[in-house]
């Protein structure tokens, strides 16, 4: 009897050792920084407290912001959610699985809610924010969450893709496109941002906040210690949240540029030791925004930026739009003025670099950017002949001829236009004999060559990270014969396991 009963006791322990194992890890999150008024309601409290900076975030906390505030809550290493101005965030859920996967549940009551999330942890990452509709989910992207005091709500891709699921079903909506529940309510409707943005988009408002939001979360993530976003994952995601807010309004495409390349190349930035981040944010920047504001993109990040990477940054643009070529040198000269003559150099290697371009056309737009280079700085007839040595010795290196003449004349021109002072092909072409005599041109081609080779990285990792600067609503409409509710899908290259919101429970147990 005795032996049967210390079995089962053996047994009873057993089945409870295996239980205690298969249960999720409790964790907390962490206050990382904070403006304003912001409560926190922790589990089992009557009353909310003032949350402080470095304080943890149990499940199940509530956390509400006043006017003007804002809380940037690392939920996990790599996973930063930006709660807005008056909004209201329950923890529902956040634990980490005997697997190592880390559970994140937000349920966002109100509000506005931007959430990054470090791609190069989406294997273990499994995160989502609950709206009335339905639950938002990634493993390694960003993307922004609101909703209104109707219960309206909207989904916002600004990086890669997330899935959007509902009891009726699931979607994915790619990286620059927006889902939500139009005035009076209704299915929700997926369109493109640049078309939520226009001048008839009743939405206009609320996605240009987002857009702001978007671009300003991530800025401040990287400048803030102990986020872990940094690396690879945060220039990817930077990149693109750049992009796609660039694309979406290109008039402020200079100024999320600015916001940007400043946050990415400060001192205390977990990406500043990147020598390409820039010059990748200013690919990406440069592509959605368009040929006719590249000038300004460029501009804006070289000023953002050391003054070592303008060369690199006006590269980097005009592989993004190499038709703006012209603009983007003056643009970059104009904003780093001792950095002409790289400049010049690094804008004409990508431009006759081209495989469409004929030879005389690059050898025309050579001259252009040569004048520009020198409109942009102001030079000399010293510098402007620094300028137009290396644009000629870059082109021919190309096997691009470049007339002396044409091109002296042009600088000449550029030079007298500028600053005022008379000069004329001779003196230039003196002035560009001398760069080349005492080395000057030499060192110039080598700088240029290393910046070249610093954005080809860049629109490199643009271009194996960042899918689509804004990717089109594909969709597939599928409708219920019985409740005659529709469902969307739209197209996507990076599947995402959706959590269900039928298997969540309010406590975060499934």
């Amino acid at each position: 009897m005795k032996i049967i009963r210390r079995i089962s006791v053996l047994l009873l322990t057993a089945v409870v050792t295996v239980a205690v194992h298969a249960s999720d890890t409790p964790s907390a999150g962490k206050v990382l920084k904070m403006t304003g008024t912001v409560m926190v309601k922790l589990p089992g409290a009557d009353e909310a407290v003032p949350a402080t900076v470095g304080m943890m975030i149990p499940e199940g906390s509530e956390i509400t912001t006043g006017d003007a505030s804002q809380l940037m809550l690392k939920a996990h290493d790599g996973i930063v959610a930006s709660q807005e101005a008056n909004s209201t965030v329950l923890v529902e859920q956040l634990n980490v699985s005997d697997s190592g996967v880390r559970n994140t549940l937000l349920n966002l009551k109100s509000g506005n809610l931007v959430s990054n999330l470090d791609p190069t942890k989406k294997n273990f990452n499994n995160y989502g924010v609950r709206t009335p509709k339905g639950v938002a989910a990634a493993r390694g992207t960003s993307f922004s969450v609101g909703v209104g005091t109707n219960q309206s709500f909207s989904v916002v891709a600004t990086a890669d893709s997330v899935t959007f699921t509902t009891p009726t079903g699931s979607f994915n909506i790619v990286a620059g496109n927006i889902t939500f529940t139009p005035a009076g309510g209704g299915e929700p409707v997926s369109m493109a941002l640049s078309e939520a943005t226009g001048a008839n988009s009743p939405i206009a408002a609320q996605v240009s906040a987002v857009m702001d939001q978007a671009v300003n979360a991530i800025s401040a993530a990287l400048t803030t210690e102990g986020s872990g976003l940094g690396g690879d994952g945060a220039v990817n995601l930077i990149s693109q949240v750049v992009g796609v807010a660039s694309a979406a309004e290109p008039t402020k495409a200079a100024q999320f540029t600015t916001t940007a390349v400043t946050a990415a190349t400060a001192s205390n930035s977990s990406t500043a030791g990147s020598a390409s981040v820039a010059a990748a944010i200013t690919t990406s920047a440069a592509s959605g925004a368009g040929a006719a504001n590249a000038g300004a993109v460029a501009q804006a990040a070289a000023a953002a930026a050391p003054a070592a990477q303008a060369g690199a940054v006006a590269a980097a643009a005009t592989a993004g739009q190499p038709a703006a070529a012209t603009a983007i040198a003056q643009g970059v000269s104009t904003a780093q003025k001792g950095e002409a003559a790289t400049v010049a150099a690094a804008v004409t290697a990508a431009v006759v670099s081209s495989t469409t371009a004929t030879t005389a056309q690059k050898a025309t737009a050579a001259v252009s950017v040569a004048a520009a280079a020198a409109t942009g700085s102001g030079a000399t007839a010293a510098q402007a002949g620094a300028i137009a040595a290396v644009v000629t010795q870059v082109a021919s290196n190309a096997g691009v001829t470049v007339s002396n003449s044409g091109m002296n004349a042009a600088v000449a021109t550029a030079v007298q236009t500028t600053t005022g002072v008379t000069t004329s092909s001779a003196n230039i072409q003196a002035a560009s004999n001398t760069a080349t005599q005492s080395g000057a041109t030499a060192t110039t081609l080598t700088t240029a060559a290393a910046a070249v080779s610093t954005a080809n990285t860049a629109v490199q990792t643009v271009n194996a990270n960042v899918q689509t600067v804004i990717a089109p609503v594909t969709t597939t409409t599928t409708t219920n014969p019985t409740t005659q509710q529709t469902t969307t899908t739209t197209t996507t290259t990076t599947p995402i396991t959706p959590i269900d919101p039928s298997v969540v429970s309010p406590s975060g147990g499934q």
